[in-house]
């Protein structure tokens, strides 16, 4: 090799320390709960190359879009999938490949990422179940080594960070196929290149605790949503972080929301309504749902979950009815908490 060579082989391996270094960080503060989210406005190029900076990956595609997304959160779920599956994968070569899709949902302003990395699983090792995917996430996995990733705890970090993120993730092998498949998806919106802190314009929220409360809850939940994915998401958050309460999911379409209140009213106890739900040209807003209610008599806890949380947008929602504003750049950890507090 060159002189050239050698030095930017030493480059190469230094931005890989210093990234390992600074996911490290995110890692330790994520599980001791002292990390705080951020959305930013990332360009997916920019992410992709220092995810396949010093590898031999030569299949890998993604659109040419800037998106709001937690950076580093997201950054650390594929970097810890990308190194399992290169050390893992195929001994005689793993084929490692990253895709990135981003799709339109129909009538609404949110686009849903799909991240996807694939590899040729490794012969000599027992094919991934949903059993073992199941088992990491719960922590019983000391005994399960799969052909995908490097053991149980990675699985379960990955799967952390996923949730963390607000996605469904899932890890996937076929019975008779050699190919291991991630996948990560979860509702974003598209933006510019300016790269903005969402924090910066924010209502100030006040702190909360940092473990959320496990114990039965019996909540009614009534939620308003016009985004399929958002709907499943807070459908499988709040039943995970409320046990024992009924979710209803509102919103597929604009006629799916006629009598939201007054159904509402008979069986909730709490209610969640996305501010901007848009069915073609015709926008339903959440705080003129909240107003119905109000008008009724609800006595719940009524929420507004926007991207828009501005001091003005708040007071608009106060105004309405809303007890609690909730960002949708919020983890649904978070999200959880604040309900609970």
């Amino acid at each position: 090799r060159t002189a050239d060579e050698h030095l930017h082989q030493a480059l190469e391996r230094l931005q890989s320390g210093i990234k390992w270094c600074k996911n490290r960080l995110v890692l330790i503060g994520e599980v001791s709960s002292e990390y705080v989210p951020q959305l930013t406005s990332v360009n997916l190029a920019t992410l992709v190359q220092g995810l396949i900076s010093g590898r031999q990956m030569p299949h890998v595609t993604f659109p040419d879009q800037s998106v709001w997304i937690n950076e580093n959160l997201c950054a650390l779920m594929l970097e810890n999938v990308i190194v399992n599956a290169l050390r893992h994968g195929h001994p005689e070569g793993p084929a490692v490949s990253l895709h990135i899709d981003l799709q339109p949902e129909p009538r609404t302003a949110e686009h849903t990422i799909t991240f996807r990395v694939t590899n040729r699983a490794d012969p000599a090792k027992p094919r991934i179940t949903p059993e073992f995917c199941q088992q990491s996430c719960e922590g019983n996995h000391q005994q399960l080594r799969p052909g995908g990733l490097s053991d149980g705890l990675g699985l379960g970090h990955i799967f952390m960070i996923a949730e963390r993120l607000g996605a469904v993730a899932s890890l996937t092998q076929a019975e008779g196929e050699d190919t291991v498949v991630f996948e990560a998806s979860m509702p974003v919106q598209v933006c510019d290149d300016r790269r903005i802190s969402v924090s910066s314009t924010a209502v100030p929220e006040q702190p909360v605790p940092s473990a959320v409360q496990q114990r039965p809850w019996n909540l009614r939940f009534f939620c308003a949503e016009d985004s399929a994915l958002s709907r499943r998401l807070l459908n499988s958050n709040l039943k995970r972080y409320f046990e024992g309460s009924c979710v209803e999911m509102f919103g597929a379409t604009k006629d799916d929301l006629e009598g939201f209140a007054e159904a509402a009213l008979a069986l909730a106890d709490v209610v969640i309504v996305d501010q901007n739900m848009e069915y073609g040209a015709t926008t339903v807003y959440g705080t003129n749902l909240l107003k119905q209610l109000t008008a009724l008599g609800f006595r719940g806890l009524c929420c507004v979950r926007s991207a828009s949380t501005s001091a003005d947008d708040a007071a608009l929602y106060t105004s309405s009815g809303a007890h609690l504003t909730l960002d949708k750049g919020l983890s649904f950890r978070d999200m959880a908490l604040r309900l609970q507090n």
